[in-house]
């Protein structure tokens, strides 16, 4: 008979290539539907006609969802081969996999705010040089070389496209789709309309760029507020597990006997599902869309 870690084990990479696979499919089907989303009715303020935008590759991409989960069935595999009970090592992989997910969350959030920073001080960059009497193409690109990537490689190949011939509405277009946040969307009808109907630059960018800021000032705001909270949370469930482990390091047999007792097994199995409910909670309450 094969070893039933081994069982596992096989498992366990089943379900993680299954996932993988599915993350990509879903991953696939929402750039289509991006695609689509291109000829909603907005999309007229920044081009006109009927050609179809190029395809834009998306500066900070949607998080790999299927980490983790990985990383939650690999915690129920150890748990499973450490205690051998099924509802245990299932119940831990969840509260691991829901930690990483909201870790991840936090890590793609801090990704958008730096770039949106990143965009503040370029359009400040690029309010004064329009104000010393620059282009816009040449102050976008002077504004570029004090930037840092991804900011600079983005401007530098908008700036370039239109040197190159390419229509500028186009282009606003695929920039508002590469970075597909409010602050960009904003720079880029401001950009949009400017190249069609033409006038002053400047104070219009100082408007965006003010605006930029203050949501950028909003954001951290909440952000703290809600880290506070999301740290007790998750200090009060690392303290459970540390009392947990110091009981079987004292009494081992008596914590064992209670783990192997089925009513104590079935308490077990539910604080830790509601320490993964309690977490999912807390990151849909500390989740705020500007």
């Amino acid at each position: 008979m094969p070893d039933p870690v081994w069982i596992v084990g096989a498992l366990a990479v089943v379900v993680v290539a299954i996932l993988a696979l599915a993350s990509r499919r879903a991953a696939a089907r929402g750039r289509a539907v991006g695609r689509l989303g291109d000829d909603e009715p907005g999309r007229d303020a920044l081009a006109s006609g009927d050609e179809s935008p190029r395809r834009a590759i998306r500066v900070v991409g949607s998080p790999a969802r299927v980490v983790p989960i990985a990383i939650g069935v690999v915690a129920a595999v150890v748990v499973w081969v450490a205690m051998d009970h099924l509802a245990i090592a299932a119940a831990a992989g969840v509260v691991v996999g829901t930690i990483a997910w909201t870790a991840q969350d936090t890590i793609v959030a801090s990704r958008w705010l730096r770039l949106e920073q990143q965009l503040a001080d370029l359009i400040d960059l690029v309010v004064g040089t329009l104000r010393a009497g620059i282009g816009v193409v040449e102050g976008l690109e002077s504004a570029a070389r004090e930037s840092k990537e991804p900011l600079r490689g983005l401007i530098e190949d908008t700036t370039a496209r239109i040197r190159l011939g390419d229509d500028p509405q186009r282009v606003f277009v695929d920039l508002r789709a590469r970075v597909p946040a409010e602050s960009f969307r904003l720079f880029a009808f401001a950009l949009a309309v400017h190249w069609q109907a033409g006038g002053s630059l400047a104070p219009t960018l100082a408007s965006v760029g003010r605006s930029v800021r203050d949501r950028i000032d909003l954001a951290r705001r909440a952000r703290a507020q809600a880290a506070e909270a999301q740290f007790s949370v998750v200090g009060i469930l690392l303290l459970i597990y540390v009392l947990g482990f110091l009981m079987w390091r004292l009494e081992p047999e008596r914590l064992e006997q209670f783990v192997a007792w089925e009513p104590g097994a079935a308490l077990v199995t539910a604080v830790a599902a509601l320490q993964a409910v309690g977490l999912l909670w807390m990151r849909k309450l500390a989740r705020v869309e500007f």
